[in-house]
């Protein structure tokens, strides 16, 4: 602390890829600047494998209006940026930065994936209308008689089920938002965030265009 009331810090908040889990890379930066506090999300990834229904649990924690500043894609495996389109689907509006090779392989992936979903949304679409019909019977029948407490546990239970069927991630639609909110940025240089607050991409050997990120923040001077 210089004074009160300019105070300078950042906190790092690791979402996903914790306790043992090593897929789902979510990680949120907070930078306090005098009295003012910005938010960068540094990937936004999807959970794999055994790791799948993290995706339904492990979300941001703070509210979506307070992600002010912008999102980083440290390279473009679907466990580092698979995710992002659900924020934007969810109203992110800001700026996704990331070096142009990432960006531009990330721009596949996600429309790939989104593609992927609409075919498995199509595929069970007949599926789910029966689900639909057999919970409606059922609605029905609990509602001409009366029905124990563990049957209309039960019955709610199947009707969210019914609901999660129909659900996936993002479309293409939401897949060409994201991708709209692209922004290449050059790697080793600075890039300025927004006043006192600016990031630079150290390039990295994991997959072409992968970076490191490295944030700085100034005090006064």
């Amino acid at each position: 602390k210089v004074n009160k009331g300019n105070y300078l810090g950042m906190t790092l908040t690791f979402i996903g890829a914790v306790d043992g889990h090593v897929t789902g890379s979510r990680n949120l930066l907070e930078i306090r600047r005098r009295d003012v506090v910005k938010h960068i999300l540094v990937d936004y990834g999807t959970h794999q494998g055994e790791d799948e229904e993290l995706n339904l649990t492990q979300k941001l924690p703070i509210p979506m209006e307070k992600l002010d500043a912008t999102i980083i894609i440290t390279h473009s495996h679907a466990d580092h940026i698979g995710h992002v389109p659900e924020l934007v689907k969810e109203g992110f509006e800001g700026k996704i930065l990331g070096s142009e090779e990432t960006l531009k392989q990330g721009a596949e992936i996600l429309m790939d994936s989104a593609i992927l979903n609409a075919q498995q949304m199509r595929f069970n679409k007949s599926e789910i209308r029966k689900m639909e019909k057999l919970a409606e019977r059922e609605v029905s029948r609990a509602k001409k008689k009366e029905v124990s407490r563990k049957e209309r546990s039960a019955l709610i239970s199947f009707q969210e089920e019914v609901e999660e069927e129909k659900m996936v991630p993002y479309l293409p639609e939401d897949a060409k938002e994201t991708i709209q909110r692209f922004v290449p940025i050059p790697v080793n240089e600075d890039y300025t965030i927004c006043e006192g607050i600016y990031v630079k991409l150290i390039p990295i050997s994991h997959i072409n265009g992968a970076t490191i990120v490295e944030v700085y923040a100034t005090h006064g001077a």
